[in-house]
């Protein structure tokens, strides 16, 4: 094991240093070549690794153990997969060395002219099997391959530790200051930063790069968690057929929890017995949670609002208001909680639903409270 992590991470400095880094276009046109050791593929397959059909792009016959693709038009921003097929008609996707020994991943980017693929020697290759690969690609896959190190670990809550994960991600925005995977991984990771982390982030990237979708939207996430950017009210629908403000002038806490949700959404059903017993620990302190439904459906919400029991307020967003709902809080899957303050202010955000969700919300209010005494009843 310890000579595949040397081989492994040799090769991919090497690579490393030799890339050419250039910002990337929309669309790529590129030459992927590839050598084999394992004689018995006979064919590999390229496609979109988010289409999950036979839908491949194209295909390439191998040849004394060598393949190449001449790809038009590659989308820069999207992961594609190859896949393997032997002589006997079974499949299985390629995978890519990464600067972690002790993790691969089986997608790669478009993002250089000239893509070249290296089969690891079998008797090398213990992590993953047969077909593991070092990739010579462009700076989206360096990145790619970098920052597997920093997701395995994610951000600690210890205050001392938590600094050095930022001041590495600093460091590696420095290093791949034009990368799109980079911004990707800082927006679907938003949740888990705080402003300031953010910023100090963002700000050693390239200025080009921010200018990008994926920059913008980084950006305006940046700006909405900002202390001076107040989230804007919105008229949604009451369980008596009636209309409410999102953001009530008369009952607004110090501490507010947005919670966005709907009936079909089995992360959303797992969480309620967390929120009853959030709710029932700090309520008497101040703590204002409430559920807004997205469902279609406006029966299906009543019926789980019924079968519940949840006794903090709801309220559930039309077909025009689920759109402003998910453009002003960012949302793009469910569950997603957000904490708010009097003056509608983000405090803190939670994505997705995980086992240790009541911790994770005690910490928060314990930390943006101070002391008990500071919200308002």
């Amino acid at each position: 094991m310890d000579q595949l992590k040397i081989i492994i991470c040799t090769i991919l400095c090497i690579i490393s240093s030799s890339c050419s880094t250039k910002i990337s276009k929309k669309n790529i046109s590129s030459q992927i070549s590839g050598k084999l050791l394992n004689n018995q593929v006979d064919r590999v397959y390229i496609k979109n690794a988010r289409d999950f059909s036979y839908n491949y792009l194209d295909s390439s016959e191998v040849i004394n153990g060598e393949f190449k693709f001449n790809i038009t038009e590659a989308e820069t921003g999207v992961c594609y997969v190859l896949e393997l097929r032997t002589k006997n008609n079974g499949k299985k996707a390629m995978q890519f060395a990464t600067t972690n020994p002790n993790h691969y991943v089986a997608y790669f980017y478009i993002d250089t002219s000239h893509i070249q693929i290296i089969e690891v020697p079998f008797e090398l290759n213990e992590i993953s099997g047969e077909h593991l690969c070092i990739l010579k690609a462009g700076i989206e896959n360096r990145a790619l391959s970098s920052l597997i190190t920093i997701e395995s670990f994610g951000l600690p809550t210890d205050p001392l530790l938590r600094r050095k994960a930022i001041d590495s991600l600093k460091s590696f925005a420095s290093k791949f200051s034009i990368s799109n995977h980079f911004l990707n991984y800082l927006y679907t990771q938003k949740a888990n930063f705080e402003y300031t982390e953010l910023a100090e982030i963002v700000s050693n990237l390239d200025s080009a790069v921010l200018q990008t979708p994926f920059g913008k939207n980084i950006e305006a996430y940046a700006q909405k968690i900002s202390s001076s950017i107040k989230f804007e009210d919105i008229i949604l629908n009451t369980p008596d057929n009636l209309t409410a403000n999102l953001f009530p002038k008369d009952s607004m806490s110090n501490i507010n929890l947005l919670v966005f949700w709907a009936s079909w959404c089995g992360p959303c059903l797992k969480e309620i017995p967390v929120l009853k017993k959030l709710d029932s620990a700090w309520r008497k302190n101040g703590l204002r949670i409430t559920g807004i439904s997205i469902d279609d459906d406006k029966e299906l919400w009543s019926r789980a609002l019924r079968e519940q029991q949840m006794s903090w307020r709801q309220l559930h967003a039309g077909k025009d208001q689920i759109s402003k709902l998910k453009s002003q809080f960012d949302i793009l899957a469910i569950p997603v909680s957000v904490f708010v303050d009097s003056e509608k202010r983000q405090l803190k955000r939670v994505e997705a639903f995980s086992e240790d969700m009541f911790t994770i919300y005690n910490d928060i209010i314990k930390d943006k409270m101070g002391n008990s005494d500071a919200i308002k009843n």
